[in-house]
């Protein structure tokens, strides 16, 4: 499922804004040894993205002069169109009450494939919109960034993509939203249009690029040094320069996330009530205090209105729910600065004890003080001391009351107190809090992988697969595991993952074949069935079409500690079952798998386009 934050967070990127920081990489790690090359690429890319926010700015109010006219004639050509589509939303995926039938969840599948396919093309015509005033800067930002190198090959990697990124949305058009909509209406949501379809094969071979070239760089993701590594005095300044414009556009890209849901409701892709529930803070809020931490992070407290149900994990529905939205840890611009996903707590707050969360190496404190209480003075471990005022809780709004909410990095070892004041600065109330266990440790352990191709071959029916092995080393601990990829999965299509339980263990206690199942429906019905062989020597069988035919093997890399040897197939559907036998003939492991090919068949029925 696509949630409508997901798509909101990409509008916010119309047309460039989220391609200014895809070239840096995704972690901070290594040191690494900066070259003069290094330093000059660097500088080159910073000097462009300038460039390029620059001529952003100069010309946004043209661009969303454009936006709006766009926006303003599909809700003349198409008003209400997509209302009522069959699509799963956010809400759907937890209140679930029982497992729909196989031919149900396949039907499901396709709706919510198609009708992402639509929304992407209302977000790729907004893009595009966009795109038109800054054409000629953006070939500029083009030239300049595709000669670069550096001596992180990861680094020039993640460039390039941002690079095909952008020279694929230039080279789009703006899509017949409106059209498209309606074909897929008018086919009782079954089949999307030509054009549709096309969009959604370019996608699906964007997406695929920029699968391949994060499968290269995986192995070393995690300690990948971030652009900032490559940085001297001159780059830093151009890096804070930009980061100001960047957080000046914010405000107006808040504005586009209004525009595009108010056109959303006008097509029917969200009801209004959908756009309410995902308002952050919700609407009809009412804000009782705001701050700056010790953290030196920004935090709004507000008192919203109540759910109209319990929420997806049974949460309790609070009279008066109380929310802080803070900035992410570390700081930084974006829209989690306004708290989309930086809320540190929600209502119903205990008026005795302190929520408390460490995270990243800061410690955050929520309190819920008593009545009389106008300040909180904090005093760490180390005998600093610090004043804070309490939000206050009105009458009307569940109070009397306060809120105090507190962020400090890396606090120093042994308790913290906190000291409730009344107006005259009398101790009202004294709450310790112990010293979090590592919260002061900023250094982080990070996991290793080690990824290896293992087998592969061709789908029946067309299409590749892969099958890779993958080491992960967290400390002390190693887990192995295997995963089949299929060439068409970035297109979305019906592939399910199932891991299928051993019926009899071998010798210690192991499965005699560690069972995987992964199907799919495009581009036409297959199933590759693989999984560790622990002993070697065993045969491994499926009965397909009432024929025993034997896995074919391959062998893992000792490195990766899997503790046996690949065996796998590739169907045209599941199989009947899966039977291992020993040199002497005996079963060690029988799996019948008839229910499972009778749901995957069905789910293929399901998706398939009428």
């Amino acid at each position: 499922m696509q949630t409508r934050l997901a798509v909101l967070l990409v509008a916010v990127a119309v047309g460039l804004g989220a391609l200014l920081s895809t070239g840096a990489p995704l972690a901070a790690g290594k040191r690494v040894h900066v070259t003069a090359g290094d330093r000059a690429a660097t500088r080159a890319y910073l000097e462009a993205q300038l460039a390029l926010l620059r001529a952003q700015i100069a010309t946004s109010a043209a661009s969303e002069s454009a936006v709006s006219a766009l926006e303003a004639s599909l809700e003349r050509e198409c008003p209400g169109v997509m209302t009522g589509a069959p699509h799963e939303t956010f809400a759907s995926v937890f209140n679930e009450s029982e497992k729909k039938p196989p031919r149900q969840r396949g039907e499901d599948n396709r709706h919510n494939r198609q009708f992402e396919a639509l929304q992407s093309e209302v977000l790729q015509a907004i893009e595009v919109t966009g795109l038109t005033t800054v054409r000629a800067a953006a070939q500029t930002y083009l030239a300049a960034i595709r000669p670069l190198r550096w001596s992180e090959p990861a680094q020039t990697a993640l460039t390039q993509l941002s690079a095909d990124t952008l020279e694929a949305e230039l080279s789009s058009s703006v899509p017949p939203v409106c059209a498209d909509m309606r074909t897929w209406v008018s086919s009782d949501y079954r089949t999307l249009s030509t054009s549709s379809k096309a969009i959604v094969r370019a996608q699906a071979e964007q997406q695929a690029r920029s699968r391949a070239t994060f499968k290269i760089l995986e192995r070393s993701l995690f300690s990948l040094p971030s652009l900032t590594s490559f940085e001297g005095p001159r780059e830093k300044k151009l890096a804070r320069e930009i980061a100001a414009l960047q957080k000046s556009r914010l405000k107006g890209e808040i504005g586009s996330i209004r525009r595009i849901e108010h056109l959303d409701v006008a097509l029917g892709l969200q009801s209004q009530a959908e756009v309410e529930e995902f308002e952050t803070p919700r609407k009809g809020s009412v804000e009782i205090g705001h701050g700056r931490t010790l953290a030196r992070t920004r935090f709004r407290v507000y008192v919203e209105p109540p759910a109209s149900e319990p929420g997806p994990l049974g949460a309790t529905v609070c009279r008066h729910p109380i929310t802080v939205y803070a900035e992410p840890l570390g700081g930084g611009s974006g829209i989690l600065a306004l708290g989309i996903s930086g809320s540190s707590g929600q209502g119903c707050l205990s008026p005795n004890h302190p929520a408390t969360q460490c995270e990243q190496g800061v410690l955050t404190i929520e309190l819920r003080t008593v009545p009389a209480a106008r300040r909180v003075r904090l005093t760490t471990g180390a005998g600093r001391r610090v004043s804070s005022r309490v939000a206050a809780i009105p009458r009307r709004l569940g109070g009397p009351g306060g809120i105090y909410y507190q962020a400090l990095k890396g606090p120093p070892p042994g308790a913290i107190t906190l000291e409730e004041l009344g107006a005259r600065g009398k101790v009202l109330r004294t709450i310790t809090i112990a010293h979090p266990q590592k919260c002061n440790a900023l250094k982080r352990e990070r996991p290793s992988r080690r990824t290896r191709t293992l087998a592969g071959g061709t789908l029946p029916g067309g299409g590749t697969f892969t099958i890779e092995g993958t080491l992960t080393t967290f400390g002390k601990h190693k887990s192995f595991e295997l995963e089949a990829e299929t060439s068409g999965e970035a297109s979305g299509g019906g592939g399910a993952l199932e891991a299928l339980s051993a019926i009899s263990l071998g010798p210690h206690g192991a499965p005699a074949f560690e069972t995987q199942l992964k199907t799919g429906c495009e581009p036409a019905e297959f199933a590759i069935l693989y999984g560790v062989l622990r002993h070697p020597r065993d045969t491994v069988m499926v009965r397909a079409a009432g024929t025993l035919v034997p896995l074919r093997r391959a062998a893992i890399p000792k490195r990766l500690h899997a503790g046996g040897e690949l065996a796998y197939i590739a169907l045209p559907g599941v199989p009947e079952e899966l039977i291992v036998r020993t040199p002497k003939g005996k079963t060690v492991l029988h799996e019948d798998l008839r229910k499972s090919a009778r749901d995957a068949h069905e789910v293929c029925e399901g998706e398939a386009e009428g």
